[in-house]
């Protein structure tokens, strides 16, 4: 349904968007379908007079938590969403993408509860899980349906470190006063490993339907006039473009070369039909984990089972 968009945007143009802007908007045929014109990505927020260095690894995060609820009792380790909503599933993505671990085939079809995947996965159920037992993230984490309950608790003094977006950067820089909002700083998502960082990486894209050549025109020349540029200084999404984060004024802040420079590491959804259910099922499995009413490893097996049975469903096999 999406028509061709390539002849509006010059070379120079498209060979300027990230890398995986690039790979998401070109189809199988090498034609562009759609303009990427803002991203963001997930970081970890910490508060640096309770957690000064950056934590490498989940052991390390657990540590560093529990240190900082030492240092402040009123304060929560570690938050992060785990209620039933996307970013459930999203963010915690970043720490599955850390090992390797694959949700899809060259073909889409299912794979993330099969082999090497499946192991991967189970990681990350256990260190979710194990970040509620532990005690630095309450069990209420379960009920978080918006990053709004990170940008709260920062405000209240209540949090220590959390899992949340570059675009809440602003946010707290506006409800902060300014002596608390410097003890704020945002670091890599740490992996199992030393070195293993990964983020999820997500955005607005334009495209058209019209058979009008008129209109197709038409909305791109918003999209290259309003959007890719004025549109990200306006808003505060984070440019596609190499050369406008060069360029724009509102980017210049040393945190946007940050997370520029975070962006390498960035994975986006996998376009495809398959996603919506595999990302309902993951949200159910990782709320059965931090509840305790399901194992890792029967919620995965559960979720593997019924994604693959949707799969089946798409595709007729």
């Amino acid at each position: 349904m999406l028509k061709p968009v390539e002849k509006y945007f010059t070379k120079q143009q498209v060979a300027d968007l990230f890398p995986y802007v690039r790979k998401v908007i070109t189809g199988p045929d090498g034609h562009i379908y759609a303009w990427w014109w803002s991203t963001d990505l997930r970081v970890l927020y910490r508060r640096t007079d309770l957690v000064p260095r950056a934590p490498r690894t989940w052991a390390e995060l657990i540590a560093a938590a529990k240190a900082a609820e030492k240092k402040d009792p009123k304060v929560d380790g570690y938050l992060f969403n785990g209620g039933r909503w996307e970013a459930t599933t999203f963010d915690n993505l970043g720490y599955f993408w850390s090992q390797g671990g694959k949700l899809l085939d060259p073909r889409g079809a299912p794979i993330f509860a099969e082999g090497a995947n499946r192991t991967d996965m189970l990681n990350v159920f256990k260190f979710l899980r194990s970040a509620v037992t532990s005690g630095i993230s309450p069990s209420r984490v379960t009920t978080f349906n918006t990053y709004d309950e990170f940008s709260t608790a920062a405000q209240a003094g209540t949090v220590a470190t959390f899992l949340g977006g570059s675009f809440q950067w602003p946010t707290m820089q506006s409800l902060l006063p300014k002596d608390e909002f410097k003890k704020w700083a945002v670091s890599e998502l740490p992996g199992p490993r030393p070195g293993e960082t990964a983020t999820g990486t997500g955005g607005w894209s334009m495209a058209a339907f019209s058979k009008d050549p008129a209109k197709v025109a038409a909305c791109m020349d918003i999209v290259k006039s309003i959007y890719a540029g004025p549109g990200n200084t306006v808003t505060g999404e984070l440019p596609t473009s190499r050369r406008l984060f060069d360029n724009l004024k509102a980017f210049q802040a040393p945190i946007f070369k940050t997370f520029r420079r975070f962006l390498r590491d960035a994975e986006p959804r996998p376009g495809l039909s398959i996603y919506p259910s595999l990302s309902n099922e993951l949200q159910i499995a990782i709320g059965r984990v931090l509840t305790g009413s399901a194992t890792p490893e029967e919620a995965l097996q559960s979720a593997g089972d019924r994604v693959e049975q949707t799969y089946q469903l798409l595709t007729g096999t």
